[in-house]
């Protein structure tokens, strides 16, 4: 009787599998992130602060179209963005840090004023809106169906 060792090929299939289930979270996240920030509206005081007005933390659309996602070791989702309007764009390049421990996703963007937009600038009265942190946190059980889900196909 032989026994041969194929703990080589079941840790890879692993890996991938859990790349997969990162490139469905990053989808998700993405989706999830730009619906919050499309979908808020923020009160800010006037400087006279005799009035009060809403404002959508959308104006030109490009942060919202800046939102992305890269799984370890590899490019952004999305390359390039723009604003609605056309008037400005930026693009993403290189690589997510490759984890030696594990996969990971990266989901944001790197316009310059996000995190202004997830933190807020009590200063200047701009409430935090929370596009990242909420799209986690919000939807905290479907990400782990997803995962689980993923992972599960992958070991049929």
């Amino acid at each position: 009787m032989s026994m041969q060792d194929n703990s080589d090929e079941v840790k890879s299939a692993i890996h991938q599998a859990a790349k997969e289930a990162m490139e469905v979270v990053g989808g998700m996240l993405e989706s999830y992130r730009k619906k919050n920030i499309t979908t808020y509206k923020w009160q800010h005081k006037t400087a006279n602060r005799k009035n009060e007005k809403y404002h959508a933390a959308i104006d030109t659309g490009l942060l919202r179209n800046s939102i992305t996602y890269a799984v370890s070791g590899g490019e952004a989702h999305d390359t390039s963005y723009r604003a609605d309007d056309g008037s400005k764009s930026g693009s993403y390049s290189g690589t997510a840090p490759e984890e030696s421990d594990g996969v990971s996703v990266y989901v944001g963007s790197n316009v310059e004023y996000a995190g202004y937009i997830e933190l807020g600038v009590p200063s200047s009265d701009i409430p935090a809106v929370h596009y990242l942190s909420d799209a986690v946190n919000q939807n905290q059980k479907r990400l782990e169906k997803a995962i689980a889900d993923t992972m599960a196909k992958a070991s049929k």
